[in-house]
């Protein structure tokens, strides 16, 4: 009879497991942004919140990659020539409650057709403060440059989900930088933003839609100056600084297991750089208007006219990976003695299943844009400020010089107590010269 209730109980959990196929995988709505898995603490921790202090400077930092461009010319190179984030995340959380282990989730799994929702509410919330960024880059790029690099990864941090589990927490920015230019430039550009303290990334983890940003909207976002080393060369610029804010968590002793987390693209600039000729816009770059005089045509024979666009994008991913068996308990009958079941080996079964949300994101204002002239000296500079001193008007006589002819305007007598003036065409030497030859001849005329 033991036996037979163990092959009953067997065939049951094969039945079951035979029935919970791996979900599919679902496409990524965003192939911008990748998940991102950290190690999640071992040991339950103590606090229920945390925050993470972020604060990192790279000063002349080049990156390397592998280099696969087939273009001819210098070799790419990209680094940062002064980069700095600075800022404080405070992570809270909202209480989880999972969806019922033995009734709603078997169901769930059980039914091909039907969503898998693990998790019935909860939320965690991320709170910026004093967050700041400034990347000022310089490249070489021969004709085409496309990178993403790693800023630098944060410690995991660990805090614990009452009774379920627990998570680890990270931050990670990325720079993504890419080039395209018709000749071969030396180049410098970057920018700078500024989040207002308080902005939060609320991410919902029971229902994903109901996740938002708050306080994006007011970001301070600013494109730092322009240069390089060519003044004919047609550039086009995207650039993203791309922070991950990796989260792992575990429940129910590893049996759910998410990892993921946000991502926050801020910013996302596309920068255009033209050159336009100075026969038909002015110094600042615009068409039809205020003509330029022929002294700073001449100067500059074509303007460098930037325009960029900026915006930003927030989401999350997630990876959920679910574990289940059937454990065959020991089996009480009635009017017997417990009955020990041979261990029976009923591997875990493993399914993954991939959640994608992107969050609505504010519109940002437009960066303003710049018109420049190149000067081989000192590289780029601002058009309308070369136009100023190079129309700038001569000087003009002043208005007691303005009745007096102009002849008479150079051999005006001194005036009184202003010391001998010498106005004659003469110099000093010669006067001098004069006056001794004439003593020469007089003393030759007493000899004889």
């Amino acid at each position: 009879m033991v036996n037979s209730l163990a092959i009953l109980l067997l065939f049951a959990s094969s039945s079951l497991q035979s029935a919970i196929q791996p979900l599919p995988r679902q496409q990524d709505q965003d192939a911008s942004s990748t998940i991102h898995s950290i190690n999640i603490p071992t040991e339950t921790p103590a606090v229920e919140s945390l925050t993470l202090d972020i604060f990192d400077s790279q000063i002349d930092k080049d990156f390397a990659w592998p280099d696969t461009s087939e273009d001819s010319g210098p070799a790419n190179s990209l680094a940062c020539k002064n980069c700095t984030i600075t800022g404080q995340l405070i992570l809270t959380q909202g209480e989880v409650e999972m969806t019922d282990w033995v009734g709603e989730l078997t169901e769930q799994i059980l039914n091909e057709d039907e969503e898998l929702d693990l998790i019935k509410s909860g939320f965690f919330q991320l709170e910026l403060n004093g967050f700041e960024s400034s990347h000022l880059l310089k490249a070489v790029v021969s004709h085409e440059l496309e990178v993403t690099v790693e800023l630098f990864t944060t410690s995991v941090k660990g805090f614990k989900i009452a009774n379920l589990g627990v998570a680890g927490l990270s931050f990670q920015p990325q720079l993504v930088f890419t080039v395209n230019t018709d000749v071969p430039v030396e180049l410098e550009w970057g920018f700078s933003v500024k989040i207002p303290s308080k902005s939060t990334i609320r991410l919902d983890i029971g229902e994903f839609s109901e996740s938002k940003l708050t306080g994006f909207d007011a970001v301070t976002i600013s494109a730092l100056p322009f240069n390089t080393n060519v003044s004919d060369a047609t550039i086009s610029i995207q650039t993203e600084l791309r922070s991950y804010l990796p989260l792992g968590i575990s429940f129910l002793d590893e049996r759910i297991v998410l990892q993921g987390g946000p991502y926050l693209s801020l910013p996302s600039i596309s920068t255009t750089i033209s050159q336009l000729s100075t026969d038909t816009v002015n110094e600042n770059c615009e068409p039809g208007t205020n003509p330029q005089t022929e002294a700073f045509r001449s100067a500059y024979p074509n303007l460098t006219h930037v325009v960029s666009e900026v915006g930003m994008k927030a989401g999350f991913e997630f990876n959920a990976v679910f574990k289940t068996a059937v454990d065959l308990p020991d089996v009480d009958l009635p009017f017997l003695p417990p009955i020990d079941l041979p261990d029976i080996n009923v591997p875990f079964r493993e399914f993954t299943k991939t959640y994608v949300h992107e969050m609505v994101s504010p519109t940002l204002q437009a960066l303003p844009t710049a018109c420049l002239a190149f000067k081989r000296e000192t590289g780029m500079v601002q058009a309308a400020v070369e136009a100023e001193v190079i129309n700038a008007p001569l000087e003009t006589p002043t208005d007691a010089q303005a009745d007096v002819p102009p002849d008479a305007q150079k051999a005006q007598p001194p005036k009184e107590g202003a010391g001998t003036v010498l106005s004659s065409p003469f110099s000093a030497t010669s006067v001098a010269g004069s006056v001794l030859v004439g003593m020469w001849v007089m003393a030759i005329g007493l000899v004889l």
